[in-house]
């Protein structure tokens, strides 16, 4: 007559030529069989069960999670999948059998393929996993990608490729550097970017003494600084060119070895900051393949436009106001030469939808230093061709101005080079021989 555990040997040993990993616990929950399926699958540790009860912390270690318990609980037949140490997957069926007064007197679980099967539906199952995670980063990608166009202020040329570049940078966990006058919107593109992938953190290097940025940005001893702090996905470094040398070279050794994801901004461009010796060799080629420009508003005339409507808009709503702007304001408004950019831009709508004392704003109601630079807009015969010809002629003035060249002009306002030698000749010769005649 067979002992208890030579009778679960010989069940165990004939369920294990049916379905592979068998294991069979007793009524009280003791683990009283482990098969050799089930130590190639677990690992050799799972000898060690024997004799434990479920419940033993050291079960939950091996079994994720211990169907056998699940049954015990629950008094039915459990499917589920369970995992090894290496993340490896199985179906795994937990069946309760009752003695006839209905009490429990054996849980048996099983890997619940057929073994003729079994290759093929793992097989299988692996593909269909893999085609979730697939689906399930697309979807992400996507969702993310909508939240950010939906988000950014303007569709220029400039503005499109700037959140292309970003889009990737940040996908990747990579660094990346931005660079554009003050007030241009690098912050708000940036943020946009990286805030989809985690919390981000703003460092200001300007006017921070050389110990102070190490201590905020490397830590000291066992503190911990912005680099290595795991409530920050992304840190953002402004004026990076404020880094000492040690320190641009310590920041590029730290984000190699952890990859972090780094953003470095200025108003000037990794060759201007080179040339005047404010960065090191090492910190211009390793931003270099990650270098993002941002133009001034001026030069981007259709974010130009976006940004008046959107802060019209915008405080409209917050005063409880209704205020609009003639074309002829509007207008000249577009054919001012925003010097600080979109910051400007702001608070000058603001204060002007918040102090109107009508609900329509005239030329004649906007300040005088926007007003003197569009004086012939007061004309009242002026015409809608008249006035898009005068803000097209601050736009080209002050990008020749600036480039000094017909093919610079052309490259950072988006048109041809014949348009840009045609618009120039038209108005910058024009007003030279004005000029010259006065």
């Amino acid at each position: 007559m067979r002992t208890e555990k030579e009778y679960y040997e010989y069940i165990g040993r004939i369920l294990e030529n049916i379905h592979p990993s068998v294991t069979i616990t007793d009524g009280t929950g003791k683990f009283v069989y482990i098969g050799k399926g089930s130590r190639e699958f677990f690992g050799e540790q799972v000898e060690k069960l024997l004799g434990m009860s479920t419940e033993n912390p050291q079960v939950a270690e091996v079994f994720h999670p211990c169907v056998s318990d699940m049954v015990i609980k629950k008094k039915k037949k459990i499917v589920t999948t369970q995992k090894n140490k290496e993340g490896e997957e199985a179906f795994v069926t937990g069946i309760p059998v009752f003695d006839a007064a209905g009490n429990l007197h054996t849980v048996i679980c099983f890997s619940s393929w057929e073994v003729t099967s079994y290759d093929d539906l793992r097989i299988h199952y692996e593909q269909l996993k893999q085609e979730n995670q697939n689906l399930l980063k697309e979807i992400t990608r996507l969702t993310r990608e909508d939240y950010i166009t939906s988000n950014v202020i303007g569709k220029s040329r400039n503005v499109e490729n700037a959140v292309r570049l970003l889009k990737i940078f940040s996908g990747q966990n990579l660094p990346s550097f931005v660079y554009g006058p003050v007030g241009c919107g690098k912050n708000y593109l940036i943020r946009i970017a990286y805030e989809q992938e985690g919390a981000v953190y703003e460092y200001n290097c300007n006017l921070i003494t050389a110990e102070t940025m190490e201590h905020d940005l490397f830590g000291t001893g066992e503190e911990k600084g912005l680099l290595e702090s795991l409530s920050y996905h992304t840190v953002i470094i402004h004026n990076v060119e404020c880094l000492p040398p040690v320190l641009q070279k310590r920041l590029v050794d730290v984000i190699k070895r952890n990859r972090l994801s780094v953003v470095g901004t200025s108003t000037q461009s990794l060759e201007e900051l080179r040339s005047e010796n404010k960065i090191i060799d090492e910190f211009y080629y390793f931003f270099k393949s990650y270098q993002v420009q941002l133009l001034s508003i001026n030069e981007r005339p259709e974010d130009l436009q976006a940004f008046l409507e959107y802060y019209i808009s915008l405080f409209n709503q917050k005063y409880g106001r209704k205020v609009a702007f003639t074309p002829k304001a509007l207008n000249c408004l577009l054919s001012y030469e925003w010097k600080e950019n979109i910051i400007e831009i702001r608070y000058t709508i603001e204060r002007l939808i918040l102090t109107a004392e009508k609900e329509k704003i005239d030329i004649y109601h906007l300040p005088g230093d926007i007003t003197r630079q569009s004086e012939e807009l007061f004309l009242e015969d002026s015409s809608l061709k008249d006035m898009m010809e005068s803000y097209e002629k601050g736009i080209i003035c002050r990008a020749y101005q600036k480039y000094h060249t017909t093919v610079e002009v052309a490259k950072h306002l988006g048109i041809s080079q014949a348009s840009a030698v045609r618009k120039i000749g038209k108005y910058v010769e024009d007003r030279k021989k004005k000029e010259e005649g006065t």
